[in-house]
């Protein structure tokens, strides 16, 4: 048997908000936080220091989207926040259209430094009636693993689209039903 994933998404609004999140963090009352991490380092060297007086290693886990207003977290600050936060992280990728997290890197891929590092950069794999495809931006044809391309799911939880916006329908899905991301 697994251990349950517990969840808390506290809602707030905007970066002032930096020190409740370290706080939720540290208090260890979950084991998945949504969090941009960027803003969390900022705020604990805000009070100078370099580590957090309370670290979140009482958390199994921090939950993160790997993007962050459409910008992938870099290697360099996933590292960075790994060795500041002493927990394991999980990475999950997705979007309201898709009902949420389409693929995820789990804690053990998460290999800092070691033979697994380059998957620091991807987005992990699907989750459970999840289909995902890489496809040209010109050709639309399905690309071969490790090519560049943009990326689309298939699955049950996504939407059908856009309610009575048939031009921005067109956009967001192909005409075999595929979501483009």
């Amino acid at each position: 048997m697994t251990n349950p994933v517990r969840a808390a998404v506290p809602l707030v609004s905007d970066f002032e908000s930096a020190g409740h999140r370290i706080r939720w963090l540290s208090r260890g009352e979950t084991n998945y936080r949504p969090a941009r991490f960027d803003q969390l380092i900022a705020a604990y060297r805000a009070g100078g220091s370099r580590r957090p007086a309370a670290r979140v290693s009482s958390a199994s886990a921090a939950g993160f989207t790997g993007a962050d207003h459409a910008s992938p977290i870099t290697p360099a600050l996933l590292r960075r926040s790994m060795d500041i936060f002493g927990c394991d992280f999980v990475q999950f990728y997705g979007m309201t259209e898709t009902s949420g997290g389409s693929t995820c890197l789990t804690a053990k891929d998460h290999d800092r430094d070691g033979p697994r590092q380059h998957l620091l950069r991807s987005a992990g794999k699907p989750l459970v009636n999840v289909e995902v495809r890489i496809v040209g931006t010109d050709s639309g044809e399905r690309l071969p693993a490790g090519e560049v391309g943009e990326v689309q799911t298939h699955s049950p939880p996504n939407t059908p689209g856009y309610f009575d916006r048939p031009l921005d329908n067109a956009a967001l899905l192909t005409n075999d039903g595929w979501l483009r991301r």
